[in-house]
């Protein structure tokens, strides 16, 4: 019977500690979504905005609603005043549209940890220098951190 009965309490045991925590791929689901996004940027002394547009596997970061960055697979380009013109990945390394994008396409398997942040869920990946704050009851970003660019998420809509 003490056979039985081990093996049980072990696999009890595992099963309700599994239960309460959130999985990466679970809050990470609204990337298969369309979805559009209003953040800001804050340097200090400039506050820029970024809306974000996802349909299909095209996005687009509109910035200071000026300047539109698409990306689309391997295709970059920028739109300003009614011109548009194409732009290299290596040219976009370091500019807000590209950070947004990595933090917005990352993989549940990047090595990450989720903390409980009390409405948030904070969910740092350090191999990515990428922190996701995502609301516990929304499942969607409030807040991006990028290493050491912080976005602040103003609107989030996704359909549900």
């Amino acid at each position: 019977m003490k056979k039985f009965l081990v093996p049980l309490l072990l696999f009890a045991v595992l099963l309700l500690s599994s239960c309460g925590g959130a999985q990466m791929s679970e809050l990470l689901a609204f990337q298969g979504e369309n979805y559009a996004a209003a953040l800001t940027f804050s340097d200090g002394s400039v506050t820029t905005s970024v809306a974000v547009l996802k349909d299909g596997g095209a996005y687009t970061f509109t910035v200071d609603e000026k300047y539109s960055f698409l990306f689309d697979g391997e295709e970059r380009s920028v739109s300003y005043n009614g011109l548009t013109v194409p732009i290299s990945v290596d040219a976009l390394k370091k500019s807000l549209p590209q950070k947004l994008f990595d933090a917005l396409t990352s993989s549940p398997s990047d090595g990450w940890t989720i903390e409980d942040g009390g409405a948030v869920y904070i969910c740092e990946c350090p191999t990515r220098a990428l922190s996701l704050h995502i609301g516990k009851e929304t499942h969607a970003p409030v807040k991006i951190i990028c290493g050491d660019t912080v976005f602040d998420v103003v609107r989030f809509d996704a359909p549900r």
